[in-house]
């Protein structure tokens, strides 16, 4: 068998094939890594000819695998295993603390949530005894949510598509509903106050992180310009105008990577429900259930907050992620412009609806634009679509809310709601820019 270079056809040009090896009956070649390669789908076969350069359709296909999900570095864990939190209403906080000192605990935060009217400390235990003393602090605090300080991860991998899946093009020349800025906050790293795309736009930054904060700011700078960019890049037009960005930082930094905790999340919620912020973005994910989480988000969610969740890409089928899995919160999973579902995204009877977030053109570091995937990047879309609806009643409930989303979205998958798509892709009303949405 020849040596001859292969190819395929994807998006109308060629990437070829490396070869890496052959014998008399098997020729192998490398599949490259590129983004325009999707899971699960079949490519015809270019082979060059003999005697010319041109690249000539062979009588063979390519069926593309599914993927596999990279591995993601868990910073040691899925928790801090030298720290527990603990969290209750504010009313014990003394009695608490002077019996953990009697107990001969260190403390190592403490924290007032005054929007929720509740406490949150965090506790040094010995690294072999967290178990214990989980299991004795919740003994000895009945009243108290007491946990590990878990870890959420952002939810994104290094076409202009979005809009129009939405049905976002229609809102390009409607007149404002309200003339007050919405309000969005965002639960993430740092937003790069400096980028280009969010110049002159209205954005508050508030950190949260108990150590060194997370080196990355582009996780989080994509998220908020794909909600508010100021659209001197056309391309890199935020989804709203009129809309004010409360940027609370979790991401710390570790060794191999950034991390938000239970505790900094905590914290973030609470200062957005003290700023009178109802609608919040979380692009994080971890794969365990936190009491001190649930309950801050039962707290929040209680108090009219409404939290959109990226659903996690940790390709999770028989298990939830967290806090996407929450009851209150709205979990968001990604769509390409095929609408079919991103393959690493999680997947489960918690899913409610989905929204682009596969090659989404967002910020780069660098202030130009680039293509991102993942989960964390269909949140702002349907956050955005939730604020259209907000804009015409800031005041309504989560229930009817979420009855308008799914009233408007578009069915994909099975009939119904599933554990892929949820409800569907959500989308703006057909009627958006008329004035009788």
């Amino acid at each position: 068998m020849a040596n001859r270079p292969w190819s395929i056809q994807v998006d109308g040009g060629f990437i070829s094939l490396p070869a890496v090896g052959q014998n008399n009956r098997v020729q192998r070649v490398l599949l490259p890594v590129d983004s325009r390669i999707k899971p699960q789908q079949v490519y015809r076969l270019f082979v060059q000819a003999d005697s010319s350069p041109e690249l000539r359709p062979s009588a063979l296909d390519l069926r593309t695998c599914a993927f596999a999900a990279p591995e993601v570095p868990r910073q040691g864990g899925e928790y801090r295993a030298d720290e527990v939190v603990l969290l209750f209403d504010s009313d014990h906080l003394t009695a608490v603390i002077s019996d953990l000192a009697a107990r001969g605990f260190d403390l190592l935060a403490q924290h007032n949530l005054p929007a929720m009217e509740l406490s949150l400390l965090v506790v040094h235990t010995d690294t072999d005894q967290l178990d214990n003393t989980i299991e004795q602090l919740r003994a000895r605090y009945p009243y108290a949510e007491v946990d590990r300080n878990h870890y959420y991860f952002t939810v994104s991998e290094p076409r202009l598509y979005a809009h129009e899946a939405i049905n976002w093009q229609r809102l390009g020349d409607c007149p404002e509903p309200v003339a007050t800025p919405t309000r969005i906050g965002i639960v993430d790293g740092e937003v790069d106050l400096e980028h280009p795309g969010l110049a002159g736009q209205r954005l508050q930054l508030k950190p949260f992180y108990r150590r060194e904060a997370s080196m990355d700011k582009q996780h989080a700078t994509a998220i908020a310009v794909l909600l508010a960019g100021n659209g001197n890049d056309p391309a890199l037009m935020g989804l709203l105008s009129e809309v004010e960005l409360l940027s609370a930082a979790v991401l710390e930094q570790f060794d191999d990577g950034s991390v938000a905790t239970t505790e900094a999340i905590a914290r973030a919620l609470d200062w957005l429900l003290a700023q009178q912020v109802r609608l919040v973005n979380i692009s994080l994910s971890g794969t365990r259930a936190n009491r001190v989480l649930d309950r801050v988000l039962d707290r929040s969610v209680g108090q009219g907050m409404l939290i959109f969740v990226a659903a996690g890409n940790d390709r999770l089928r028989d298990k939830p992620a967290y806090p996407a899995a929450h009851s209150g919160v709205f979990a968001i999973t990604a769509i390409d412009a095929a609408l079919r579902v991103y393959p690493f995204a999680n997947q489960g009877e918690y899913i409610d609806f989905a929204a682009p977030g596969v090659d989404v053109w967002t910020a780069s570091s660098d202030g130009d634009g680039q293509y991102r995937s993942g989960t964390s990047f269909a949140a702002p879309h349907a956050v955005a679509v939730a604020a259209y609806f907000l804009r015409r009643n800031p005041n309504l409930p989560r229930g009817i809310l979420h009855g308008a989303l799914q009233g408007y979205s578009q069915d994909l998958g099975a009939a119904g709601h599933d554990p892929v798509f949820g409800w569907g892709l959500v989308r703006l009303p057909a009627e958006a820019c008329s004035g009788e949405g």
